[in-house]
């Protein structure tokens, strides 16, 4: 069972990234940390979730933004 989740900076954005099938994809390179029970005991609740760092939230905010206007200009191109 998970006990906390946070969230760490990862590698960085990627707007035109390529999976191993060919794929096209689009991340903001974050990678979410999940912190497992010790022992394997049971949690009453839920996992904590630990706030992220305040540049990570300001980065958050902004890649919603760049990706919103990502995926609009992808729709216009594709047709």
């Amino acid at each position: 069972m998970v006990s906390a989740r946070y969230e760490v900076m990862g590698v960085g954005p990627t707007l035109r990234g390529r999976n191993g099938g060919g794929d096209s994809y689009f991340t903001d390179g974050s990678v979410w940390i999940f912190r497992l029970v010790e022992q394997c005991n049971k949690r009453a609740g839920p996992p904590a979730i630990l706030p992220s760092p305040a540049i990570l939230q300001a980065r958050n905010a902004i890649w919603n933004i760049v990706a919103n206007l990502y995926r609009k200009v992808s729709s216009l191109t594709a047709r």
